[in-house]
C-alpha cells in the first residue's frame, strides 16, 4: 500500500516538472496507446466449509504477453432486490477488508479476503462490486483472492481494470481534450467477462456449480462504459463470446457473435463500426429477437463496436425505474459495446515483452 501512495503523490509533481524538461515532440500520440491486459487468465475454485458456506478462491495470472498493468480485479455481487442473509455473520470471518461502501445493500452477503501480499486493499464498492486492488505487471500473478458466502455458484460479471498512470509521462495527453473519444482511456482498456461467483436467488447454476462454469442461458452484458450517454447496458447482450477482449490463434477467420436485442431497442439507431466489409448488413436487429452473426476477422487487432439506442418513450408513459429517470438528452439511453479480438500473426509471436505498447 505504501508504494501506491508514493506513486499517487509523486506523479503529479513529476508531470509538472515534465512540462519544462520534456520536449512535447518526443512524447507519443496517446491515440496509439494499446495497453493490452486481455491475456490475463482467471481461475476460480469453489468449495464448502465447515459452516456449509461456499468459499470462492480466485487466481489471476498476468502473462508476459500483457502490455499493460492490472490495477483492480472487480466482481459483481449485486442483486436486483434485497437478499436474505441466511444467518450469515461477518464476525465468523474476520478479515482485513476495508468494509462495505454499498449505497443500497442490494448484494449477496459475502466476506472478502485475500492471501498475504496478493491485494493492497479490498472491499465492497458503492455499486455492489467486490474490488481487489493490485499493481500487477506482465509476468506476475495474484492468487488467493477469496469470497465466502451462503449463496451457491452462478454466473457473475467481472472487470479486469488497468492503471492508466503506468508510464503516463510517455504520452502527450495534454494535447487532447479529456473527453476526446479518439483517445483510449481506462474504459477502453478494461476487460469484462463472465466467471463464477455467489449468485442471487434463482440465478445459481442448475447443478449447484459442479466446477463447470458458465453454460447455456448465460448472457454477457458487454463492455462497461462510464459515458453519460450509456445509461443502459442491457439493450444488447450476448451468449457468445462471454468476454469483450481476447486473443485467438493465427488463422482464425471469423468471430461467432450470438446477440440478443432488448425489446426496447430502436432498430434504426443500430450502428456497427468499422463500416468496412459492410458489417452492418450482417445484422438484423429486431426488438426482442436473437441471432447468430459471423464477423470476418483480419490478422492482428480487430475492433468491433456495436451501439443502439432505446426507442423513444414520451415522458408521461415512462416507468418509474432509475434507468428511466436518468436517461440522457431527449429521454433516450444508449448501449455501446466494443469487442477487441487479436488474431495471432507470425510477427506477434516474436514481439513480446513487459509493458510494451505500440
Amino acid at each position: 500500500m505504501r508504494i501506491r501512495i508514493i506513486h499517487s503523490l509523486w506523479l503529479p509533481t513529476y508531470l509538472l516538472l515534465g512540462v519544462s524538461v520534456l520536449n512535447a515532440a518526443e512524447l507519443k500520440d496517446p491515440r496509439l496507446r494499446d495497453d493490452d491486459i486481455s491475456p490475463t487468465t482467471i481461475s476460480v475454485d469453489v468449495t464448502r466449509n465447515a459452516h456449509g458456506h461456499y468459499a470462492y478462491t480466485y487466481d489471476l495470472v498476468m502473462p508476459e504477453e500483457n502490455t499493460g498493468t492490472v490495477n483492480i480485479f472487480a466482481l459483481s455481487i449485486s442483486c436486483a432486490h434485497a437478499v436474505d442473509p441466511r444467518g450469515f455473520d461477518l464476525q465468523d470471518y474476520p478479515t482485513a477488508a476495508m468494509g462495505s461502501f454499498s449505497r443500497n445493500g442490494l448484494h449477496v452477503p459475502v466476506a472478502v479476503d485475500a492471501s498475504w501480499g496478493q491485494s493492497a486493499s479490498f472491499g465492497i464498492s458503492e455499486s455492489n462490486w467486490v474490488h481487489w486492488g493490485m499493481f500487477a505487471r506482465p509476468g506476475s500473478s495474484r492468487r488467493g483472492l477469496r469470497l465466502i458466502s451462503p449463496y451457491p455458484p452462478g454466473a457473475r460479471e467481472y472487470h479486469i481494470i488497468p492503471t492508466m498512470l503506468y508510464k503516463l509521462s510517455e504520452w502527450d495527453y495534454d494535447s487532447f481534450d479529456k473527453d476526446d473519444p479518439t483517445v483510449p482511456r481506462e474504459d477502453d482498456m478494461t476487460v469484462a467477462g463472465i466467471t463464477t461467483g455467489p449468485a442471487c436467488p434463482g440465478e445459481e447454476y442448475p447443478d449447484d456449480g459442479g466446477g463447470e462454469g458458465p453454460g447455456d442461458g448465460i448472457r454477457f452484458a458487454g463492455s462497461p462504459f462510464s459515458s453519460q450517454h450509456e445509461l443502459r447496458n442491457d439493450l444488447l447482450t450476448y451468449s457468445a463470446p462471454l468476454r469483450d477482449q481476447f486473443h485467438v490463434p493465427a488463422g482464425t477467420r471469423e468471430l461467432e457473435l450470438i446477440i440478443h436485442y432488448h425489446e426496447a431497442i430502436d432498430p434504426r439507431t443500430f450502428r456497427v463500426t468499422p463500416m468496412q466489409s459492410q458489417a452492418r448488413r450482417l445484422f438484423n436487429p429486431q426488438p426482442g429477437s436473437s441471432e447468430t452473426v459471423r464477423i470476418p476477422l483480419q490478422p492482428g487487432k480487430n475492433r468491433i463496436e456495436l451501439q443502439v439506442q432505446e426507442a423513444f418513450v414520451p415522458p408521461g408513459r415512462r416507468d418509474g425505474s432509475e434507468a428511466a429517470a436518468e436517461r440522457g438528452r431527449g429521454g433516450v439511453a444508449m448501449d455501446r459495446d466494443v469487442f477487441v479480438i487479436r488474431v495471432g500473426t507470425a510477427e506477434s509471436a516474436t514481439d513480446k515483452g513487459r509493458g510494451k505498447t505500440q
